[in-house]
């Protein structure tokens, strides 16, 4: 009977764990563009960025407004650059927040302002390779 409960303890735990994890993400496909292209494009995509991770490989965007929403809200991008190597991805969440009282809450993401931000990236991406000096990004040593 306790081995019974201990099983199904587990499985539950497992089961928790795997749902938890699960959620939709907002990736590129894989990128043979160097990180130093990659991160010019997500700047000028995005602004000056609120906050950079210390390994710079993740971007916080400033503060922007949602357009005709009652309530107030605002939304900021994060977007991570995954990978230790070339091919890298890039991932987007669109962060939404809503006023209550003086401060603001996390509602939730927006999957749609996110999939934009990202191909804006990628369009970026794509212009910059007709200007890119393949010698220059070539690091022998």
């Amino acid at each position: 009977m306790t081995k019974v409960c201990i099983i199904m303890a587990a499985l539950s735990l497992m089961a928790s764990f795997v749902l938890g994890c699960a959620q939709d993400q907002i990736k590129a496909e894989e990128s043979e563009t160097s990180i130093g292209e990659i991160k010019k494009a997500v700047v000028s995509v995005i602004g000056s960025p609120r906050e950079i991770s210390q390994n710079q490989r993740e971007f916080t965007s400033q503060y922007s407004e949602l357009p005709n929403t009652k309530p107030k809200e605002r939304v900021y991008y994060v977007v991570t650059i995954l990978g230790s190597r070339r091919p890298y991805e890039v991932e987007v969440k669109a962060l939404v927040e809503q006023k209550q009282g003086i401060s603001f809450i996390e509602v939730g993401e927006d999957a749609r302002l996110a999939q934009k931000l990202l191909k804006d990236i990628q369009s970026k991406l794509h212009q910059g390779r007709d200007g890119r000096n393949l010698i220059d990004d070539f690091r022998a040593f």
